[in-house]
C-alpha cells in the first residue's frame, strides 16, 4: 500500500459563493481534500493532481483481469454524488479514440477501507471496452468515503495509467461539464495533453476550464474531447463510431460540435452538412444534453477554402436559429487577421491559436450560458423560498419560480431539496409561475443546497437555477 496526501490551498467554498439567484449553470466544486493510495508507483501519485499534463503521468504498468492495478482516493469531506474524470497519458502515438490507457476498468466505493486495499467495496461502474482517452462518471457517494479505480487492461498502449484524476462534488447537479466532438482541430486543440506534438506544452490555465475560472472563480468546468483527424461530419455520423461517441458521455451537460473544416473540402455544398449536424443535434437532445455549435476558424491556406468556410458557418447559424440553440463561439471572427496563430499548414492552430480558441470559447459561454442567458429553450428566474409555518420541530417551506420557454411547453418542473431531507419535490402551477411546499427539520442550510430544475416537453431541454436560503419566518 502506498499513499499521497493532497490538500489544495486554492480550495474555493462554492456552497457560499456559487449559488446566487439567477445562475444558469450550477458550478462544479473540485474535491481537493483527498489522500491517494495505490498498489504501486507511490512516488508518482502526486502527478495525478499537480495540473501538469504533458509527459507527467502515473503509469503502474500492464494490467489484466487476473493481475489488475488500482488507484484509490480517500475523500475526507461528505458528498451525495461525485464526478470522477479520467485523462489518459500522452505517449506520442495515442489517438483520441481506440488507444486508451484505461481500456478496461471498474470504479468501486467503500465506507470502511483504511488503505484502499482492505474493506468492503461496491462496484458502481464497469467499463470493459473503453476506447476514449478521456472519460467521466457521475457516481452515488452518500455514506461513502472512498473511491477506487481498478484497472484491468489497456488497449494498444503498453501500460495502464492516468495523466490526471479530477473529482467534483455533484451532490445537487453536474451541470458544468463540456464534451467536444470534432476533427483534427479538436484532436490537437482540445485534448488536455496536446496530442501529436503539433500544439506543444501549454499551461492548464490556457485551456477552457482555466480560462473560465480566471474570468469567474465560481466555476471550474469539467472538459472531455474526442477528435477524428481528417473526418467530416458525415464520416462520423455515417461511420462505426457514431453510437459510441454520442452515447458514452452522459456525464456531460453540454455537447459541443466542432466540425466544418473537412466538410468544406469534402462536400459539394452545405445540404449534407446541415443534415448531418441536425441529426447530431437531435441525438444530443434525446439524451437531455445541450448542443453547442462551434464556428470553424478562418483558414489561411487558400482564399477559396476561406470562402467555403464562411458558407458552412452560415449554415451553422441557420441551425442555431432553427433549433433555438445558445450561440457558440465564433472562431472565424476570432481568427480574422490572426497572424502567428497557425501552424505551417495554414489550417491547424499552433499553441497560441489554441489558447485563443479556448479564450474565445470561455468568453462566449460566460456571456451566453453562465450569465443566466437562455440555455436551449428554457429560462428560470425569480426563484424564492420562505418559511411559512413551524409544526412539531419541522419547518414548512414554500418555494416559487418563474419558468419561461421559447419553444414548446414546460413540464416536469422539480425542486431538488435532498439536502433538506425532502427529496425531489414537484413544482405545480399554471402559466409561468410554479410553486411547491415541503417540510424539513433542517433550518441552517447554506446557499446552494437546493435548486429548481425545469424540462421542456417539446425537445428535452433543461435549465436550472439555485434558490436562496430560506429565511426564518414567512
Amino acid at each position: 500500500m502506498q499513499t499521497h496526501r493532497c490538500d489544495s490551498l486554492l480550495l474555493i467554498i462554492f456552497c457560499c459563493l456559487a449559488a446566487l439567484p439567477g445562475l444558469a449553470v450550477y458550478p462544479n466544486a473540485p474535491i481537493t481534500d483527498i489522500t491517494l493510495y495505490a498498489d504501486v508507483q507511490a512516488t508518482n501519485l502526486y502527478r495525478l493532481t499537480n495540473g501538469v499534463y504533458r509527459h507527467d503521468f502515473w503509469a503502474p504498468g500492464p494490467a489484466s483481469p487476473a493481475k489488475p492495478h488500482w488507484l484509490a482516493a480517500r475523500i475526507h469531506s461528505k458528498h451525495d454524488r461525485i464526478t470522477v474524470t479520467l485523462d489518459a497519458p500522452d505517449a506520442g502515438s495515442i489517438s483520441s479514440i481506440g488507444d486508451s490507457s484505461f481500456n478496461s476498468y471498474r470504479i468501486e466505493v467503500s465506507d470502511n477501507s483504511t488503505d484502499g486495499r482492505d474493506g468492503t467495496w461496491q462496484p458502481v461502474v464497469t467499463n470493459a471496452a473503453n476506447p476514449f482517452v478521456a472519460m467521466g462518471h457521475v457516481i452515488p457517494f452518500a455514506g461513502r468515503s472512498w473511491v477506487k479505480i481498478v484497472f484491468t487492461g489497456a488497449n494498444s498502449w503498453p501500460n495502464t495509467g492516468l495523466e490526471e484524476l479530477h473529482l467534483y462534488d455533484s451532490s445537487l447537479e453536474a451541470d458544468d461539464s463540456w464534451y467536444v466532438i470534432g476533427d483534427s482541430i479538436t484532436y490537437y486543440g482540445y485534448s488536455w495533453v496536446g496530442r501529436g506534438g503539433l500544439v506543444g506544452d501549454m499551461p492548464v490555465a490556457c485551456y477552457y476550464p482555466g480560462q473560465v475560472h480566471a474570468r469567474d472563480a465560481r466555476y471550474t468546468p469539467a472538459m472531455y474531447a474526442v477528435g477524428f483527424p481528417g473526418s467530416a461530419s458525415s464520416g462520423l455520423w455515417n461511420g462505426g463510431w457514431r453510437d459510441g461517441v454520442f452515447d458514452s458521455f452522459p456525464c456531460a451537460r453540454y455537447v459541443c460540435l466542432a466540425f466544418g473544416m473537412n466538410d468544406c473540402w469534402q462536400m459539394a455544398g452545405t445540404n449534407e452538412y446541415m443534415q448531418c449536424v441536425q441529426s447530431m443535434i437531435d441525438r444530443i437532445k434525446q439524451h437531455g444534453q445541450v448542443p453547442i455549435l462551434f464556428r470553424t476558424i478562418q483558414p489561411t491556406d487558400s482564399p477559396e477554402h476561406d470562402r467555403r468556410v464562411q458558407q458552412f458557418n452560415q449554415a451553422l447559424a441557420a441551425l442555431e436559429a432553427k433549433n433555438h440553440l445558445t450561440p457558440g463561439p465564433d472562431y472565424y471572427a476570432a481568427f480574422t487577421n490572426a497572424g502567428g496563430k497557425f501552424s505551417a499548414d495554414g489550417v491547424h492552430p499552433n499553441s497560441a491559436g489554441v489558447q485563443a480558441m479556448h479564450a474565445c470559447w470561455a468568453q462566449t459561454m460566460l456571456s451566453n450560458v453562465y450569465s443566466g442567458a437562455w440555455v436551449g429553450s428554457l429560462r428560470i428566474s425569480n426563484a424564492t423560498a420562505r418559511v411559512v409555518a413551524k409544526r412539531g420541530g419541522q419547518w414548512q417551506i414554500s418555494a416559487q419560480a418563474d419558468v419561461a420557454c421559447v419553444a414548446g411547453t414546460v413540464t416536469n418542473v422539480m425542486l431538488d431539496a435532498r439536502a433538506l431531507g425532502a427529496g425531489t419535490v414537484p413544482m405545480n402551477g399554471a402559466g409561468a409561475t410554479r410553486s411547491a411546499t415541503f417540510t424539513t427539520k433542517k433550518m441552517r442550510v447554506p446557499y446552494g443546497e437546493y435548486i429548481v430544475i425545469a424540462v421542456s416537453a417539446d425537445n428535452g431541454d433543461r435549465s436550472s437555477v439555485t434558490l436562496p436560503t430560506p429565511i426564518p419566518e414567512g
